[in-house]
């Protein structure tokens, strides 16, 4: 699909044009204190007539070999590697532009992230958001101020089963056995609610003997690696009531536990809750508690599962979260939104493939190449493009699995049984959607859809990083690639130091402020926080400070010296310094729609009427690809940097190539700016003895002018000599 930037080891930019005044013709003013006979003419001379001060190559001029400039081969070199690589680039870019909006958009259909946003947040809206009254307090609050398992009890009466059987329409009347036990009345339950919870093993966790008398129950952190109990509790008449489940046919350990199943029936569910609530089914062993029920949309297409669920930390502290996973029903159904879909995933997989192919293409043909293709894998855009490759790949995989997952084929539809004395009447309130005669549960694969779109995403950065890569087909585009390319190396050292000194901060900030801000209380946390804080966000030195005084000054102060006055500002001028050696490499500043419309022209004979007479010449010559051809078979390492020839020079080197005067002239011409006037002849010997000679005399006058001004300025002084 494309190609390297460039497969010349001896071309490090693309290409080595100054550009000067802004314009595609070059100054032949020589630099400062340089030879004005070694500065190379930079101005095409060419009359309207189609001939050259260094040989015409024209419709109505002769060829003529005059030898009075010289070319630069190494520059010729990088010029013709240059042209030849915007050109490859250029095309490449259409490609790989067409493909990448095709790939986008086929994510986005995949994605869906719209419908399944707002189903999402209807549902935290209703059960986790909105507030009730606390029956005993008579205190405001929702299921994310629950703090203890009295509030949990208080929620599940008071707000979450009116809620959940929301029976009547707004007007009071009774609603349709449809609509019964469909919430928001378009969310369908499937297999009313399943409680589960999962507790730690009493006294298997370490404490200090000494204590044991004064508090002999210690429980381990489930979450921390500690040990979990499977044993059956229950209340003092049955010890046993309460089994532990274990899902087999699960991808996943994350719904084993203690499990309750109540179906959707209202009256049932107030008895099982009275029940669980006078055997202390939640006591000081449960860990971590979770409601959850699956929903169906047919509206959307979406099944949503609503999992509310209490973490109850050894500490005594109680986190509430409500999650929401997202199924669609069928992945592909029968409307035009899923047709085009199919058909973009296709066209990217094929794209995908004739990559693959030309990354394999590409590699046997610079390894049949040789140097300096040989190298085609260690380059940085391969690599790039390699990775990319990869991980698209993988994400086809994990597609794959998503569409053939097994939780949409095993769903079991459940109709309710017929309603004795209604002859084609069945109890429509006990309809189910089952699966493998329990619960419907998306938990497996909504991890999977997470990490799906987890390396899609990591693809979708490396698409965009990519795309930069293009952009180097024009100079005046090229110019941030280019300075990223030459600080790549020293930036991922300043990187490696950032990350390395950022450790060592993150344990200080771990040590003297863990205990009392969320920021710091893991080491995970403080390293994350402490880039927020480098770009301007995250914990203030006000906050840290009212939790200890003393090691605020001793933390901020370094921390902010290292990183913000030192480190970024070396970043800043190793990034200035770059872009510097950028200006000083870079190419002519060719206007795009000049780069377009000669490109055209030399792809498309009907397109050479658009770029004027005087221009005509340009296409009679021999092209960058076929010059290249000519100049590869040097042995660029032995080549003297400096060597230049002659136009008689360059037609006798190039005589195995077949090359003619014509062509030779049309080099000289076409590529100009390479060329400089020849040098004048040393001088003759004698002229060089002469000339040290007066050298010597004027250093002794120098030399005797330098003491008698000394033994001025000291009789001005007022010194005896």
């Amino acid at each position: 699909m494309d190609y390297p930037i460039s497969a010349a080891r001896n071309a490090p930019s693309l290409g080595r044009e100054r550009a000067e005044n802004g314009s595609l013709a070059m100054s032949t003013q020589p630099q400062s204190g340089q030879n004005p006979n070694r500065t190379m003419e930079r101005q095409s001379t060419v009359d309207p007539k189609g001939r050259s001060g260094a040989g015409g190559f024209g419709r109505g001029g002769a060829v003529k070999i005059s030898g009075e400039k010289v070319i630069s081969v190494r520059r010729l070199w990088e010029e013709v590697d240059a042209k030849r690589t915007r050109s490859h680039l250029g095309m490449s870019s259409v490609r790989y532009l067409l493909w990448l909006v095709i790939y986008l958009v086929a994510l986005y259909y995949q994605k869906n992230s719209r419908d399944a946003f707002r189903t999402s947040e209807a549902m935290k809206d209703t059960f986790a958001r909105s507030s009730f009254t606390h029956p005993q307090t008579g205190v405001p609050m929702s299921f994310n101020d629950i703090r203890s398992v009295g509030e949990m009890w208080a929620y599940v009466d008071t707000k979450f089963v009116p809620t959940y059987y929301d029976l009547f329409w707004s007007n009071g009347d009774p609603k349709d056995e449809f609509y019964k036990n469909a919430l928001l009345a378009k969310n369908r339950v499937t297999h009313g609610m399943r409680w589960t919870q999962r507790r730690g093993s009493i006294n298997q966790c370490t404490a200090t003997g000494k204590y044991n008398a004064f508090f002999p129950y210690c429980y381990p952190a489930i979450s921390d690696g500690g040990k979990e109990s499977i044993v059956d509790f229950g209340p003092y008449y049955d010890e046993t009531k309460y089994k532990y489940t274990s899902y087999k046919h699960r991808f996943s350990e994350h719904e084993d536990g203690f499990v309750v199943t109540m179906p959707y029936n209202l009256s049932h569910t107030i008895v099982e809750l009275q029940t669980l609530k006078s055997d202390r089914w939640v006591d000081e062993a449960t860990q971590w508690w979770r409601i959850d029920f699956t929903t169906y949309n047919p509206s959307t297409n979406l099944f949503a599962q609503v999992m509310l669920t209490l973490e109850f930390d050894t500490s005594g502290q109680v986190r509430p979260k409500c999650e929401v996973a997202i199924m669609r029903s069928q992945v592909y159904m029968e409307k035009v939104r899923d047709y085009v879909q199919i058909v973009l995933e296709i066209i990217v997989i094929i794209g995908l493939l004739m990559y693959l192919l030309t990354n394999i293409k590409d590699y046997f043909h610079f390894q049949y190449e040789g140097a300096p293709g040989d190298w085609y894998i260690g380059q940085f855009w391969v690599g790039l493009e390699l990775t990319q490759l990869i991980l698209l790949l993988i994400a086809l995989v994990y597609w794959i699995v998503i569409i053939t997952d097994p939780i949409r084929n095993e769903i079991t539809l459940k109709l309710g049984p017929m309603i004795d004395g209604k002859p084609g009447t069945r109890d429509i309130s006990l309809d189910e959607l089952t699966y493998y005669d329990g619960p419907l549960s998306l938990a497996p694969v909504q991890v999977q859809l997470r990490d799906y779109f987890v390396v899609q995403a990591i693809v979708v950065g490396l698409s965009m990083f990519r795309l930069l890569k293009y952009l180097a087909f024009n100079p005046l585009f090229g110019g941030l690639i280019e300075t990223f390319m030459i600080i790549k190396v020293q930036l991922l050292q300043f990187i490696i130091i950032i990350c390395s000194c950022n450790v060592g901060f993150a344990y200080m900030a771990n040590m003297m402020f863990g205990h009392e801000l969320a920021a710091f209380h893991t080491f995970d946390q403080a390293y994350f926080s402490l880039i927020g804080m480098v770009l301007g966000g995250g914990v203030t030195y006000a906050e840290i400070a009212a939790v200890n005084p003393v090691g605020a000054p001793v933390f901020y102060v370094p921390f902010t010296m290292f990183f913000c006055f030192i480190v970024l500002h070396m970043v800043v001028a190793l990034i200035m310094e770059s872009y510097q050696v950028h200006q000083s490499n870079r190419v002519r500043l060719v206007g795009l729609w000049h780069q377009v419309l000669f490109g055209l022209a030399r792809n498309y004979r009907f397109m050479q009427r658009y770029v004027g007479g005087d221009n005509q010449w340009r296409f009679d010559g021999p092209d960058s690809a076929k010059i290249r051809g000519w100049l590869r078979s040097w042995d660029w390492d032995s080549l003297d940097s400096e060597q230049e020839h002659t136009e008689s020079e360059l037609l006798e080197r190039l005589q195995e190539e077949n090359v003619t005067h014509d062509e030779v002239a049309f080099l000289f011409r076409r590529y100009s700016f390479c060329t400089r006037l020849r040098d004048p002849p040393p001088p003759e010997p004698e002229v060089n003895d002469m000339v040290r000679e007066l050298f010597k005399q004027l250093k002794v006058l120098s030399d005797a002018h330098s003491v008698a001004q000394r033994k001025l300025d000291a009789i001005l002084a007022g010194q005896h000599m």
